[in-house]
């Protein structure tokens, strides 16, 4: 409140480094010290009542923040939407005034967002690796991203690969206005790669209800999706996958791991997700059609961000 008071009786649009400083330092106490106030609530019955207080104290303040404020509101249905991912990719700081863009760029900076863009880099030279090693010798591969979002980590990857001729994308998603936006940035840098949209229900998918025709792939990917999705809905789209990989072929999926900001996720943003660590990856595959051949490995920009390897074999 102090700091927002002060920066509304600066009429300058700059923001002072010492507000600046003033601001990330309460911020930094104010995340520092949910994990006491959550261990401190666990066994008193007033814990909805309590957090639903500290939602109601902080909630003007966070949302006049760009990220936070769509990340609650969910105007697509849910938080990660590719508006979202590309307000992370951007990692360019909006909101309502000053104290908007303090709020935007105090969360741009958190592990979230970094992952968030350390997975973008992670894919790419992912796709990379594979395209230019086990899949060099062929005429075409075939790449599938799932829930594919803005897709900026496979242009990336067709940007930077020398083949990309070779490349026979399908971008999958359920949101039109996601693939009508991925689209444009497809036809907006020089390739020869083909790249096609398709827009489909995840969960029609993995329970094999769905009519699209998909011919077999080489690498299926996804970055964001399977930390929404239980233990079965996981295992059953894992199983799909399986079946429409070539027989060497790779999935590679993302799952985010417990992360400092969860507690600012849950209970003020209302942005829940399946937090699975390195050993609870291992034994959901070990359940399914690939069974132990999987590698995990994260991002380098955060850490949180896991990703399951698993080979066809």
């Amino acid at each position: 409140f102090n700091i927002s008071l002060k920066l509304q009786q600066d009429s300058s649009e700059n923001i002072g480094e010492d507000i600046i400083s003033e601001f990330n330092t309460a911020m930094d106490k104010f995340f520092d010290s949910l994990e006491i106030f959550d261990a401190s609530l666990r066994s008193s019955k007033y814990e909805n009542e309590v957090w639903g207080y500290l939602f109601k104290e902080t909630f003007p303040y966070f949302m006049r923040g760009a990220l936070a404020e769509r990340a609650y509101f969910k105007p697509n249905g849910y938080a990660g939407d590719f508006k979202m991912i590309e307000m992370m990719y951007r990692n360019e700081p909006a909101g309502d005034g000053k104290i908007g863009r303090l709020v935007d760029a105090w969360l741009l900076k958190r592990p979230p967002c970094a992952a968030v863009r350390g997975r973008r880099r992670f894919l790419a030279d992912t796709l990379g690796k594979y395209s230019r090693n086990g899949f060099a010798g062929r005429d075409k591969i075939n790449v599938m991203s799932l829930a594919c979002g803005p897709s900026r980590e496979l242009f990336d990857f067709i940007g930077a690969f020398d083949q990309n001729e070779k490349i026979n994308a399908m971008c999958l998603d359920i949101d039109p206005e996601a693939l009508k936006y991925t689209d444009s940035l497809a036809r907006s840098f020089e390739h020869k790669a083909s790249v096609n949209f398709l827009k489909d229900n995840l969960i029609k998918w993995a329970l094999g209800t769905s009519t699209q025709t998909i011919e077999p792939q080489d690498i299926i990917y996804s970055g964001g999706l399977f930390d929404y999705l239980d233990d079965d809905l996981f295992l059953m789209l894992v199983d799909r996958c399986h079946e429409h990989l070539n027989p060497d072929g790779v999935l590679i999926i993302g799952n985010f791991r417990q992360n400092p900001d969860r507690l600012f996720m849950d209970h003020l943003l209302e942005w829940r997700l399946i937090y699975r660590e390195e050993e609870e990856l291992k034994k959901l595959f070990e359940k399914s059609r690939f069974g132990t051949s999987v590698d995990i490995t994260a991002e380098q920009e955060a850490g949180i961000q896991l990703f399951a390897m698993a080979a066809k074999g």
